[in-house]
């Protein structure tokens, strides 16, 4: 075996080396920065529709749910950790028609598995609860 081909195959073992690690600690850290939001809308819109969003710190997030003819639109973006309370901005729209439809945002204060409820009263009730998990299910 010549020097030049052990020289490269230490090189290229070294590179498979390096890259593989990079890899394994970029999945590492977005495993950890994975949230799983749930929503449960119960009111005129959806009597009861629940939606389970993948979101990460620090990034914004829209997901689009069809509930019969009611188009629901959840947004927002989950803030750093405050101590053991994450910050989430949460905007809902449910829309029926340019007549009919509700929006409401909301500034909560979320912590892991603990469930936030609330509710809109406006001639009727419009409750939400909102729930941040790091499990999937």
């Amino acid at each position: 075996m010549s020097l030049q081909s052990t020289v490269a195959r230490v090189l290229l073992l070294a590179l498979v080396i390096v890259f593989s690690g990079a890899f394994a600690g970029s999945v590492a850290e977005t495993s950890q920065d994975l949230f799983y939001l749930s929503v449960r809308l119960q009111d005129p819109y959806n009597s009861d529709l629940e939606t389970r969003i993948p979101i990460k710190v620090d990034k914004s997030f829209q997901v689009t749910t069809d509930n019969g003819e009611i188009k629901n639109i959840i947004s927002g973006w989950l803030h750093a950790p405050e101590g053991t309370k994450y910050p989430l901005t949460l905007t809902i729209s449910e829309w029926a028609s340019e007549q009919s439809n509700v929006k409401d945002s909301w500034e909560l204060q979320l912590e892991i598995d603990k469930p936030w409820s609330g509710a809109v009263i406006s001639s009727l009730v419009y409750e939400r609860t909102v729930v941040l998990s790091k499990k999937k299910k």
